[in-house]
């Protein structure tokens, strides 16, 4: 049998190959992945300029503060139709929330 020291037990939650941090990157891949099936779903009629790209704009990133880890899912300013998508995410959890409550429960 191991032993569990301190510098293991980071190792365990908190780095890349821990099974804290890979779970919470399981899970935002799947956030991501599903919020982006609801932009396309959202956007494909009406938007003009490459669809491919502004879903590419839809990302996540893992940022460890303490014993914190944590996901911060958005969609970065890449212009006019990521900022209609954060404006109406915030008027009316269109299509970011519905993959949140999805993968999370």
């Amino acid at each position: 049998m191991g032993t569990i020291n301190k510098r293991n037990m980071n190792t365990l939650l908190f780095s890349q190959r821990g099974f804290v941090h890979e779970d919470l990157e399981s899970d935002a891949d799947e956030i991501v992945h599903l919020a982006r099936e609801n932009v396309r779903a959202i956007m494909q009629d009406h938007y003009r300029g490459n669809l491919d790209e502004l879903l590419d704009s839809i990302d996540y990133e893992i940022i460890q503060r303490g014993f914190i880890l944590e996901a911060r899912i958005g969609i970065r300013d890449t212009g006019k139709a990521s900022r209609y998508l954060a404006s109406k995410e915030d008027r009316e959890q269109g299509w970011l929330r519905p993959a949140v409550e999805e993968v999370m429960g």
